[in-house]
């Protein structure tokens, strides 16, 4: 697995950061939790990863990648990893981490 060049990780990592901001927005303002379960976290996971793909894929960054020697599993690295960080970081400031 070769992950992207690093111009490329960090427009990965701004896509997933609107995203799951995006997404929480939406939860909170159908009165949901700030902070999921595990579950929940995986949820929110398995979705921000299908929006950011799929928009790699529209934009025909994933088959420029692919060009580039990229996998598919190389990019939803980057954004799994952004992902567990913006969530660790909302665990921990909104009270403790919730697994």
């Amino acid at each position: 697995m070769r992950l992207p060049p690093w111009k490329y990780v960090g427009v990965l990592a701004w896509r997933t950061l609107i995203v799951w901001l995006a997404l929480h927005v939406m939860i909170r303002a159908m009165g949901g939790p700030l902070v999921y379960t595990a579950q929940g976290m995986l949820f929110a996971l398995a979705v921000i990863l299908v929006v950011v793909l799929a928009d790699a894929e529209r934009r025909r960054e994933r088959r420029f990648l692919g060009n580039l020697g990229v996998s598919r599993a190389g990019m939803g690295a980057v954004v799994v990893g952004a992902d567990l960080v913006l969530e660790g970081l909302l665990g921990i400031f909104a009270g403790g981490l919730p697994l």
